[in-house]
């Protein structure tokens, strides 16, 4: 009996690692909804390296929440993630955030299970705190680089 809770306490901490912190309670929050077009003339999903990248972004979208972005515990990007910072008009770092890669598609079937798709199109949504000053959101893809990761540019939106 003592090994279900065990168990179930151990479930909750891997969750909770996983999940953002509470929004802060006095700055807004922006959401920019972005438009990714990664292969450019390619079916909706392909192999990764099939094609090549075309990697242009589009901001469809600016809206505004009340409340603040919500944070994460863990600031280090990983292979299955995007990092995207925004930047001022100087070229400053205002914000840096991770994101599922909403590129990815994993396949479960036959004859290749696990195999890693790619969409070619698809939109996503960025969060910054309404109070920065957002010039420009740079987007870098995860890759591994001995036991760490790096960060390999993808491309940049201007913001209005």
């Amino acid at each position: 009996m003592n090994s279900k809770p065990t168990l179930l306490l151990l479930v909750g901490v891997a969750i909770f690692a996983t999940v953002p912190l509470p929004r802060t309670a006095d700055a807004g929050c922006a959401e920019y909804l972005i438009k990714w077009t990664a292969y450019s003339g390619a079916p909706p999903t392909v192999l990764p390296g099939s094609y090549p990248p075309t990697n242009t972004f589009q901001l469809l979208e600016r809206t505004e929440h009340s409340g603040g972005c919500p944070r994460y515990r863990d600031t280090r990007p990983t292979r299955d993630e995007l990092t995207v910072i925004a930047r001022n008009s100087a070229g400053g770092e205002l914000w840096r955030v991770h994101t599922v890669d909403p590129r990815i598609v994993r396949a479960e079937h036959l004859p290749q299970p696990s195999t890693i798709y790619h969409r070619s199109l698809v939109e996503f949504t960025v969060p910054v705190p309404s109070e920065m000053s957002v010039h420009r959101l740079e987007f870098y893809d995860a890759l591994p680089f001995g036991d760490a990761m790096g960060l390999s540019t993808l491309g940049e939106l201007i913001t209005p």
